[in-house]
């Protein structure tokens, strides 16, 4: 996803949000790349969303996308599932 595609798709999330709407999930399974421009999108949406009193989740995605993600911080702020390792790799909280 590159910076471009990252404003379209804030747009898009913002137009299509219902008053009552107080989460956003995010799946990021089909997504392979993620720009520094997009995820740059990415924290903007979600700022919009808080400002609203709405959260945002991430679900699922490549390793190199939650990489990018992960470098960025975005895994202080925000849930994602299932979680990513510091180490690089998914971790696994099951028993």
């Amino acid at each position: 996803m590159e910076a471009a595609n990252g404003v379209d798709f804030a747009v898009a999330i913002n137009q299509r949000l219902l008053p009552e709407t107080k989460r956003v999930t995010v799946d990021l399974q089909a997504l392979e790349f993620i720009s520094l421009g997009a995820t740059r999108e990415f924290l903007r949406l979600a700022r919009s969303l808080k400002a609203g009193q709405r959260r945002i989740d991430f679900l699922n995605g490549g390793e190199a996308v939650r990489r990018v993600l992960d470098q960025a911080g975005l895994d202080d702020f925000f849930h994602f599932d299932p979680p990513f390792s510091h180490a690089g790799r998914y971790t696994d909280d099951s028993p």
